[in-house]
């Protein structure tokens, strides 16, 4: 905790802000804002809720020169990277450059990131807009189940007309990995953490 503490003193005005908008399957966008004494806790939940990295891509950069030696960065292919200690990795925003060849489970969505800055280039507020995620898993994840000592492989012999027939095996749901974020793109510790840290505005749907 104490090196979130002291990344967000380092980089976050006094009265800085973080909002996040998350993308829901039915069309709907909530967001949560997120006070500079939490961000340091936000952080923290992501680090021990399985996430072993994070990792920010960001494409399209605006930048604009503010009143009082202000300014504002707009990236409008953001994107957002976890990776989890279980091999899944998390993609929200616009998938980077290069990126198909990776062969790590993903989530994938189109993303948008606005920073602004105050006068002594710290943080007034980070907000991240995510519009659609997708949740990949890795080719090795997939291959391991047709190996031979597979637990996938692996049938029970039945009984037909008095013999031993040892049946086929077959892959089912419950041996492909678990997924590690629920339908907005975040895990159940985070979630949590939103609902009862933060402020939180329901946007409409758009069609």
């Amino acid at each position: 905790m104490q090196f979130w503490q002291g990344l967000v003193a380092e980089y976050f005005a006094e009265e800085g802000v973080f909002r996040r908008h998350l993308w829901e399957f039915d069309g709907r966008t909530k967001a949560y804002e997120v006070c500079k004494a939490a961000i340091a806790r936000y952080f923290w939940i992501q680090f021990n809720s399985g996430v072993e990295r994070i990792q920010i891509f960001l494409g399209q950069l605006h930048a604009k020169e503010l009143p009082h030696n202000q300014h504002y960065v707009q990236s409008d292919r953001a994107t957002y990277v976890y990776a989890f200690g279980n091999g899944v990795q998390v993609w929200e925003g616009a998938k980077p450059w290069g990126c198909h060849k990776l062969m790590l489970p993903q989530s994938i969505a189109t993303g948008t990131m606005k920073a602004f800055f105050d006068q002594h280039n710290k943080l007034e507020s980070l907000e991240f807009m995510t519009t659609k995620h997708e949740e990949y898993l890795p080719r090795l994840a997939i291959t391991q189940l047709f190996q031979p000592d597979s637990p996938a492989q692996k049938a029970s012999p039945t009984m037909t007309r008095g013999k031993m027939v040892q049946k086929e095996p077959s892959i089912t749901l419950a041996d492909i990995p678990e997924n590690t974020v629920r339908d907005d793109g975040v895990n159940e510790n985070v979630a949590r953490f939103f609902e009862v840290r933060t402020n939180v505005l329901v946007l409409p749907v758009r069609h």
